[in-house]
Protein backbone atom coordinates (compact mmCIF):
# COMPACT_ATOMS: atom_id res chain seq x y z
CA UNK A 1 0.00 0.00 0.00
CA UNK A 2 2.98 2.31 -0.60
CA UNK A 3 0.96 4.35 -2.94
CA UNK A 4 -1.82 5.54 -0.67
CA UNK A 5 0.36 5.95 2.63
CA UNK A 6 3.63 8.39 3.25
CA UNK A 7 5.93 6.72 5.76
CA UNK A 8 6.48 9.59 8.91
CA UNK A 9 9.50 6.86 10.01
CA UNK A 10 10.93 3.52 10.96
CA UNK A 11 11.72 2.27 14.87
CA UNK A 12 12.26 -0.93 16.09
CA UNK A 13 9.11 -2.78 15.35
CA UNK A 14 7.25 -1.23 13.36
CA UNK A 15 6.61 1.64 11.09
CA UNK A 16 4.37 5.00 11.36
CA UNK A 17 2.47 5.98 8.34
CA UNK A 18 -0.02 9.20 7.03
CA UNK A 19 -2.84 7.84 5.64
CA UNK A 20 -5.61 9.80 3.76
CA UNK A 21 -7.69 7.55 1.64
CA UNK A 22 -10.10 4.71 3.45
CA UNK A 23 -7.91 2.13 1.08
CA UNK A 24 -4.46 3.02 2.82
CA UNK A 25 -6.64 2.68 6.94
CA UNK A 26 -7.06 -1.33 5.51
CA UNK A 27 -10.46 -0.89 7.58
CA UNK A 28 -10.50 -5.15 7.46
CA UNK A 29 -7.70 -5.59 9.69
CA UNK A 30 -8.06 -2.06 11.11
CA UNK A 31 -11.24 -2.17 13.02
CA UNK A 32 -10.52 -5.55 14.54
CA UNK A 33 -7.41 -4.24 16.16
CA UNK A 34 -9.17 -1.33 17.25
CA UNK A 35 -11.70 -3.36 19.04
CA UNK A 36 -9.50 -5.12 21.05
CA UNK A 37 -7.83 -2.25 22.02
CA UNK A 38 -11.57 -0.69 23.11
CA UNK A 39 -12.36 -4.25 24.62
CA UNK A 40 -9.20 -4.04 26.77
CA UNK A 41 -9.60 -0.43 27.91
CA UNK A 42 -13.66 -0.69 28.69
CA UNK A 43 -13.42 -4.46 30.13
CA UNK A 44 -16.95 -5.44 31.61
CA UNK A 45 -18.27 -2.08 30.88
CA UNK A 46 -20.18 -0.49 27.94
CA UNK A 47 -17.98 1.18 25.44
CA UNK A 48 -18.51 2.82 21.64
CA UNK A 49 -17.68 0.67 19.01
CA UNK A 50 -16.37 1.69 15.74
CA UNK A 51 -16.72 -0.81 12.84
CA UNK A 52 -16.89 0.06 9.38
CA UNK A 53 -19.99 2.07 9.07
CA UNK A 54 -18.90 4.61 11.90
CA UNK A 55 -15.48 4.91 10.19
CA UNK A 56 -17.02 5.57 7.14
CA UNK A 57 -19.50 7.90 8.64
CA UNK A 58 -17.09 9.72 9.94
CA UNK A 59 -14.48 10.02 7.01
CA UNK A 60 -17.19 10.67 4.76
CA UNK A 61 -15.90 14.11 3.61
CA UNK A 62 -12.80 15.68 3.14
CA UNK A 63 -9.79 17.20 5.23
CA UNK A 64 -10.00 14.21 7.29
CA UNK A 65 -6.00 12.77 8.22
CA UNK A 66 -4.89 9.82 9.92
CA UNK A 67 -1.80 8.24 11.41
CA UNK A 68 -1.19 4.76 11.44
CA UNK A 69 1.33 2.39 13.14
CA UNK A 70 1.73 -1.23 11.50
CA UNK A 71 3.76 -4.31 11.98
CA UNK A 72 6.93 -4.97 9.20
CA UNK A 73 4.15 -7.36 8.04
CA UNK A 74 1.56 -4.79 7.51
CA UNK A 75 -0.79 -5.19 10.82
CA UNK A 76 -2.06 -2.13 11.78
CA UNK A 77 -0.86 -1.44 15.81
CA UNK A 78 -1.96 1.83 16.32
CA UNK A 79 -3.69 4.78 14.95
CA UNK A 80 -5.76 8.28 15.11
CA UNK A 81 -7.79 10.17 13.24
CA UNK A 82 -8.07 13.69 12.82
CA UNK A 83 -10.89 15.65 11.58
CA UNK A 84 -10.80 18.93 9.67
CA UNK A 85 -12.59 21.71 11.99
CA UNK A 86 -13.45 25.18 11.96
CA UNK A 87 -13.56 26.61 15.76
CA UNK A 88 -14.76 29.89 16.57
CA UNK A 89 -13.01 30.93 19.75
CA UNK A 90 -14.35 34.28 20.97
CA UNK A 91 -14.02 37.09 18.09
CA UNK A 92 -11.36 34.33 16.18
CA UNK A 93 -11.87 31.68 14.02
CA UNK A 94 -9.11 28.78 14.22
CA UNK A 95 -8.24 26.23 11.36
CA UNK A 96 -8.72 22.88 14.13
CA UNK A 97 -8.21 19.33 13.24
CA UNK A 98 -10.87 17.14 16.24
CA UNK A 99 -8.63 13.88 16.89
CA UNK A 100 -10.59 10.65 17.92
CA UNK A 101 -10.42 7.19 18.21
CA UNK A 102 -6.50 6.99 19.61
CA UNK A 103 -5.98 3.44 19.45
CA UNK A 104 -3.04 1.02 20.25
CA UNK A 105 -2.80 -2.48 20.23
CA UNK A 106 -2.91 -4.55 23.34
CA UNK A 107 -0.03 -6.58 22.49
CA UNK A 108 2.00 -3.48 21.36
CA UNK A 109 1.54 -1.47 24.45
CA UNK A 110 4.43 0.62 26.47
CA UNK A 111 6.88 0.03 23.22
CA UNK A 112 5.97 3.99 21.93
CA UNK A 113 3.59 2.98 19.38
CA UNK A 114 0.91 6.05 20.86
CA UNK A 115 3.76 8.80 21.49
CA UNK A 116 4.64 7.68 17.43
CA UNK A 117 1.41 7.76 16.58
CA UNK A 118 0.60 11.50 18.83
CA UNK A 119 3.98 12.72 16.90
CA UNK A 120 2.55 12.14 13.28
CA UNK A 121 -0.21 13.62 14.28
CA UNK A 122 1.00 16.90 15.13
CA UNK A 123 3.46 16.75 12.33
CA UNK A 124 0.55 15.85 9.89
CA UNK A 125 -1.94 19.19 11.42
CA UNK A 126 0.73 21.83 12.46
CA UNK A 127 3.28 21.33 9.54
CA UNK A 128 2.13 19.66 6.82
CA UNK A 129 -1.30 21.20 7.16
CA UNK A 130 -0.56 24.54 9.15
CA UNK A 131 -3.79 24.32 11.36
CA UNK A 132 -3.88 26.11 14.55
CA UNK A 133 -4.63 24.07 17.19
CA UNK A 134 -6.00 20.09 17.91
CA UNK A 135 -8.85 19.62 19.91
CA UNK A 136 -10.02 16.55 21.54
CA UNK A 137 -12.12 15.03 24.38
CA UNK A 138 -10.56 12.69 27.65
CA UNK A 139 -12.43 10.13 29.77
CA UNK A 140 -10.99 10.35 32.95
CA UNK A 141 -9.12 7.24 34.22
CA UNK A 142 -9.12 5.73 30.69
CA UNK A 143 -6.32 4.94 27.98
CA UNK A 144 -5.29 8.68 26.25
CA UNK A 145 -4.88 11.72 28.15
CA UNK A 146 -1.35 10.60 30.10
CA UNK A 147 0.20 9.78 26.75
CA UNK A 148 -0.68 12.90 25.50
CA UNK A 149 0.76 14.86 28.20
CA UNK A 150 4.02 13.33 28.01
CA UNK A 151 4.32 13.55 24.26
CA UNK A 152 3.36 17.26 24.73
CA UNK A 153 5.37 18.05 27.87
CA UNK A 154 8.71 18.02 25.82
CA UNK A 155 7.72 20.17 23.24
CA UNK A 156 8.92 23.79 23.31
CA UNK A 157 6.43 26.59 23.78
CA UNK A 158 3.58 23.80 23.19
CA UNK A 159 0.84 23.27 25.82
CA UNK A 160 -2.10 20.94 26.71
CA UNK A 161 -5.31 23.14 28.21
CA UNK A 162 -8.16 20.83 29.70
CA UNK A 163 -10.90 23.68 29.49
CA UNK A 164 -14.03 22.24 30.38
CA UNK A 165 -14.97 18.59 32.36
CA UNK A 166 -18.26 17.49 32.72
CA UNK A 167 -19.80 13.86 33.74
CA UNK A 168 -21.75 11.72 31.38
CA UNK A 169 -25.51 12.51 31.58
CA UNK A 170 -27.64 9.57 30.77
CA UNK A 171 -31.10 8.15 30.43
CA UNK A 172 -32.34 4.73 29.61
CA UNK A 173 -34.98 5.12 27.31
CA UNK A 174 -36.18 1.67 27.01
CA UNK A 175 -36.99 1.07 31.02
CA UNK A 176 -39.17 3.67 32.17
CA UNK A 177 -40.07 5.34 29.08
CA UNK A 178 -41.16 9.42 29.32
CA UNK A 179 -44.39 9.26 28.12
CA UNK A 180 -45.46 10.77 24.91
CA UNK A 181 -45.40 14.83 24.71
CA UNK A 182 -48.46 16.26 25.94
CA UNK A 183 -48.58 19.45 23.11
CA UNK A 184 -48.06 18.63 19.41
CA UNK A 185 -44.36 20.33 18.87
CA UNK A 186 -42.79 22.02 15.65
CA UNK A 187 -39.98 20.58 14.79
CA UNK A 188 -37.96 19.44 11.56
CA UNK A 189 -34.73 18.12 10.18
CA UNK A 190 -32.34 19.89 8.25
CA UNK A 191 -29.71 18.93 6.08
CA UNK A 192 -27.66 20.12 2.72
CA UNK A 193 -27.73 18.27 -0.88
CA UNK A 194 -24.16 18.58 -1.18
CA UNK A 195 -20.92 19.87 0.21
CA UNK A 196 -21.03 23.25 -1.47
CA UNK A 197 -25.03 23.98 -0.82
CA UNK A 198 -25.22 26.86 1.25
CA UNK A 199 -29.06 26.85 2.47
CA UNK A 200 -30.09 24.11 4.10
CA UNK A 201 -33.28 22.19 3.61
CA UNK A 202 -36.13 21.64 6.12
CA UNK A 203 -38.06 18.33 6.06
CA UNK A 204 -40.37 15.84 8.20
CA UNK A 205 -39.07 14.68 11.32
CA UNK A 206 -41.36 11.95 12.21
CA UNK A 207 -45.11 12.58 12.61
CA UNK A 208 -44.33 16.38 13.91
CA UNK A 209 -45.46 19.07 12.51
CA UNK A 210 -43.04 20.68 10.35
CA UNK A 211 -41.49 24.16 11.62
CA UNK A 212 -42.97 27.66 10.09
CA UNK A 213 -39.56 29.59 9.72
CA UNK A 214 -37.49 29.82 6.35
CA UNK A 215 -34.02 27.55 6.51
CA UNK A 216 -31.43 29.20 7.60
CA UNK A 217 -28.26 29.33 5.13
CA UNK A 218 -24.39 27.77 6.66
CA UNK A 219 -23.89 31.29 6.98
CA UNK A 220 -26.79 32.42 9.45
CA UNK A 221 -26.37 29.35 11.47
CA UNK A 222 -22.67 29.64 11.94
CA UNK A 223 -23.24 33.18 13.23
CA UNK A 224 -26.01 31.68 15.51
CA UNK A 225 -23.61 29.25 17.00
CA UNK A 226 -21.13 32.05 17.52
CA UNK A 227 -23.57 33.95 18.90
CA UNK A 228 -24.82 31.31 21.13
CA UNK A 229 -20.89 29.79 22.72
CA UNK A 230 -17.88 31.06 23.87
CA UNK A 231 -16.28 28.04 22.35
CA UNK A 232 -18.38 26.20 19.17
CA UNK A 233 -17.29 24.49 16.11
CA UNK A 234 -18.79 25.76 13.25
CA UNK A 235 -20.82 24.01 10.54
CA UNK A 236 -18.03 23.68 8.42
CA UNK A 237 -15.96 20.64 7.00
CA UNK A 238 -15.98 17.26 9.14
CA UNK A 239 -18.77 18.37 11.07
CA UNK A 240 -20.99 20.06 8.11
CA UNK A 241 -20.75 15.87 6.34
CA UNK A 242 -21.37 14.80 10.01
CA UNK A 243 -24.51 16.29 10.42
CA UNK A 244 -25.55 17.89 7.45
CA UNK A 245 -26.01 14.30 5.46
CA UNK A 246 -29.50 13.63 3.94
CA UNK A 247 -29.74 10.19 5.85
CA UNK A 248 -30.49 11.71 9.01
CA UNK A 249 -30.67 7.98 10.72
CA UNK A 250 -27.70 8.25 12.13
CA UNK A 251 -26.80 12.04 13.15
CA UNK A 252 -28.56 15.21 12.00
CA UNK A 253 -29.81 18.46 12.81
CA UNK A 254 -32.91 19.47 14.27
CA UNK A 255 -34.96 22.62 14.21
CA UNK A 256 -37.58 23.39 17.06
CA UNK A 257 -40.05 26.44 16.59
CA UNK A 258 -42.19 27.19 19.71
CA UNK A 259 -45.03 30.17 20.37
CA UNK A 260 -43.79 33.91 20.86
CA UNK A 261 -40.80 33.39 18.74
CA UNK A 262 -38.64 30.72 20.30
CA UNK A 263 -36.88 28.47 18.36
CA UNK A 264 -34.37 26.01 18.93
CA UNK A 265 -31.70 23.49 17.24
CA UNK A 266 -30.05 20.14 18.62
CA UNK A 267 -27.67 17.69 16.74
CA UNK A 268 -27.57 13.87 17.79
CA UNK A 269 -25.81 11.23 16.76
CA UNK A 270 -26.07 7.58 17.36
CA UNK A 271 -23.36 5.42 18.16
CA UNK A 272 -23.13 1.83 18.04
CA UNK A 273 -22.15 -0.03 21.89
CA UNK A 274 -20.87 -3.21 22.96
CA UNK A 275 -20.23 -4.53 26.62
CA UNK A 276 -17.32 -6.86 26.02
CA UNK A 277 -17.98 -9.14 22.67
CA UNK A 278 -21.72 -8.52 23.18
CA UNK A 279 -23.58 -5.83 20.95
CA UNK A 280 -25.72 -3.00 22.44
CA UNK A 281 -28.41 -0.80 20.83
CA UNK A 282 -27.24 2.07 20.15
CA UNK A 283 -26.48 5.05 22.52
CA UNK A 284 -28.17 8.41 21.30
CA UNK A 285 -25.41 11.01 22.30
CA UNK A 286 -27.57 14.80 22.06
CA UNK A 287 -24.06 16.36 21.32
CA UNK A 288 -25.41 20.19 21.26
CA UNK A 289 -28.44 22.77 21.74
CA UNK A 290 -29.12 26.07 20.37
CA UNK A 291 -31.99 28.38 22.12
CA UNK A 292 -33.38 31.76 21.10
CA UNK A 293 -36.15 33.24 22.92
CA UNK A 294 -36.79 29.61 24.82
CA UNK A 295 -38.03 29.56 28.20
CA UNK A 296 -36.76 26.57 30.48
CA UNK A 297 -40.11 24.98 29.67
CA UNK A 298 -39.31 24.91 25.99
CA UNK A 299 -36.32 23.47 26.88
CA UNK A 300 -37.39 20.60 28.54
CA UNK A 301 -40.11 19.86 25.35
CA UNK A 302 -37.48 19.75 23.05
CA UNK A 303 -35.29 17.10 25.06
CA UNK A 304 -38.81 15.49 26.00
CA UNK A 305 -38.76 14.74 22.26
CA UNK A 306 -35.06 14.25 20.96
CA UNK A 307 -35.36 11.52 23.75
CA UNK A 308 -38.23 10.53 22.09
CA UNK A 309 -36.99 10.62 18.71
CA UNK A 310 -33.73 8.87 19.54
CA UNK A 311 -35.66 5.77 21.07
CA UNK A 312 -38.01 5.65 17.77
CA UNK A 313 -34.12 5.94 15.88
CA UNK A 314 -33.65 2.28 17.70
CA UNK A 315 -31.65 3.86 20.58
CA UNK A 316 -31.68 1.97 24.22
CA UNK A 317 -30.31 5.12 26.26
CA UNK A 318 -29.46 8.97 25.48
CA UNK A 319 -26.47 10.97 26.93
CA UNK A 320 -24.76 14.19 26.77
CA UNK A 321 -22.93 16.07 28.40
CA UNK A 322 -23.09 19.29 30.69
CA UNK A 323 -22.02 22.19 28.94
CA UNK A 324 -24.37 24.96 30.02
CA UNK A 325 -26.99 24.54 26.66
CA UNK A 326 -29.49 22.78 29.00
CA UNK A 327 -29.80 23.46 32.71
CA UNK A 328 -29.38 20.66 34.73
CA UNK A 329 -32.93 21.25 36.55
CA UNK A 330 -34.22 20.55 32.84
CA UNK A 331 -32.18 16.92 32.44
CA UNK A 332 -32.93 15.86 36.06
CA UNK A 333 -36.83 17.03 35.32
CA UNK A 334 -36.74 14.22 32.35
CA UNK A 335 -34.63 11.39 34.20
CA UNK A 336 -31.23 12.03 33.25
CA UNK A 337 -28.58 11.66 35.75
CA UNK A 338 -25.19 12.36 36.09
CA UNK A 339 -22.27 9.50 35.75
CA UNK A 340 -20.44 10.95 38.33
CA UNK A 341 -17.34 8.23 37.91
CA UNK A 342 -17.59 9.18 33.79
CA UNK A 343 -16.19 12.74 33.24
CA UNK A 344 -15.48 13.88 30.18
CA UNK A 345 -12.36 16.39 29.51
CA UNK A 346 -13.03 18.76 26.79
CA UNK A 347 -8.78 19.98 25.63
CA UNK A 348 -7.12 22.05 23.44
CA UNK A 349 -3.73 21.00 22.65
CA UNK A 350 -0.97 22.94 20.24
CA UNK A 351 1.33 26.28 20.53
CA UNK A 352 0.71 27.64 23.65
CA UNK A 353 -0.32 31.07 23.04
CA UNK A 354 -2.99 29.84 21.06
CA UNK A 355 -4.01 27.74 23.91
CA UNK A 356 -4.07 29.96 26.57
CA UNK A 357 -7.23 31.42 24.99
CA UNK A 358 -9.20 28.79 26.65
CA UNK A 359 -7.81 29.25 30.14
CA UNK A 360 -10.41 32.08 30.51
CA UNK A 361 -13.24 30.71 28.61
CA UNK A 362 -16.41 29.68 30.49
CA UNK A 363 -19.47 27.76 28.99
CA UNK A 364 -21.67 27.74 26.88
CA UNK A 365 -19.98 25.56 24.81
CA UNK A 366 -20.89 23.59 21.46
CA UNK A 367 -18.24 20.70 21.34
CA UNK A 368 -18.91 17.33 18.91
CA UNK A 369 -17.66 14.53 20.83
CA UNK A 370 -17.68 11.78 18.97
Amino acid sequence: MSDVRQSLGRYDDFEVFAVRTLEGLDLDRLVPMMDRAWKLDYAGEARQTFGHEVLKKLLRGEGWIAVLACTGEGAPIGVELALERQLAVGDRTLRTYYVTVFSVCPDHRRKGVGRRVLEGINRMVFEEEGAELIHSTFHEGYAGSPTVQSTFDPIEDFAVCRYHASPIWSRRLDKDPLPPLNRALRVSRAWCSSSTTEQLTLGPCGSAHPVNFKAPSIVELNEWVRSEFSVGFLFESSLRSQYLGEDGSQSGLLFYEFGGGGRAALTYNLMPMKIDDHPLKPVGQIQTVMTRGCAESHKQRLLHHAALYLRSLGCFAATTLDLAAVPTAVLRALGFRPLEEDLVHLAARGPAETVALFEDEAPPFFVDFT
